[in-house]
């Protein structure tokens, strides 16, 4: 098989910076914005207590990004790695092991989280007003995780690949899908906190078989069935240049369930002259731009 050139080991930086950095920018930005738009959404069909909901239930999006960055920017990394070193066997088996240990962590993290829901919605700051609305949004929502793994780590190998923009695309698709979906499903069908859900899972399912049409297109390798076995030097190398990204989320994980149960315990906020109760913290951490 006859692979392109590696455009990271021959391009000029100003022009690489540029040709991967802007869709990494737009993909941001375009996530971000469909954040927004969900919250409003979610906001005007509602109210606070919905609001509030998906902030209690957000730790569990973020213990699955930290777990999409470990093996996906671990993979990418040591995938890059073995094509500078010219070990293109080497970088087809990381790639198609990090891919497996993905899919089996998306698995395995719904389950758990299925599992001790009941438990975990309180310690991330659920109250009793918006327990029922965080229960019902968190248990659509995991379904979802595998598919946001998964599609995560494909997206950081697209980039490590040479493909920057068809690593935009994946997300920018999913988000515009989801953005669609909500107003549908929460006003049209009027499926309040289950359409929201939904709407966000469909979207990450979408963005998953977008990501997913890449793999037998790599440019610089080509994957076969047995490079989808479980190697442990390689899992160990994965993870070992995956753990930064993985940590800062974590950290993130830490401030987003620190604030909550604080905002939970603090009685009431004033928003625009109003007092609303802590179950509207959503709205809050929205406001302030956390």
């Amino acid at each position: 098989m006859s692979q392109e050139k590696n455009p990271l080991g021959t391009g000029k930086i100003g022009r690489l910076l540029f040709q991967f950095a802007l869709p990494s920018i737009v993909a941001m930005l375009v996530s971000s914005l469909y954040n927004i738009v969900d919250q409003i959404f979610i906001g005007q069909g509602m109210g606070y207590l919905g609001n509030g909901a998906t902030t209690v239930a957000f730790p569990f999006t973020t213990i699955g990004l930290a777990l999409g960055l470990l093996f996906g920017v671990g993979s990418a990394s040591c995938y890059s790695l073995y094509l500078g070193q010219g070990h293109q066997d080497d970088a087809a088996k990381t790639a198609g092991t990090g891919l497996t240990v993905m899919s089996f962590a998306g698995l395995v993290y719904m389950i758990l989280g299925e599992l001790f829901m009941s438990q975990l919605l309180p310690a991330f700051g659920a109250t009793p007003e918006n327990y029922q609305y965080s229960l019902e949004y968190s248990r659509i929502i995991l379904i979802g995780m595998p598919f946001l793994i998964a599609s995560n780590g494909i997206s950081q190998l697209c980039r490590a690949d040479g493909s920057p923009g068809y690593s935009m695309m994946c997300m920018v698709v999913g988000a515009i899908i989801n953005c669609i979906l909500d107003p549908l499903f929460i006003f049209g069908f009027g499926w309040g906190m289950f359409g929201a859900a939904f709407a966000t899972i469909i979207g990450q399912i979408i963005t998953f078989i977008v990501a997913l049409f890449y793999l037998p297109h790599f440019k610089q390798i080509h994957l076969t069935r047995h490079d989808f076995k479980i190697y442990p030097k390689y899992i160990r190398r994965i993870c070992q240049l995956g753990a930064a990204a993985s940590l800062n989320q974590a950290a993130i994980l830490v401030v987003q369930i620190v604030l909550n149960n604080l905002l939970k315990h603090y009685g009431s906020l004033s928003i625009y002259g109003s007092n609303i109760p802590i179950a509207a913290s959503g709205v809050a951490f929205k406001l302030n731009g956390i």
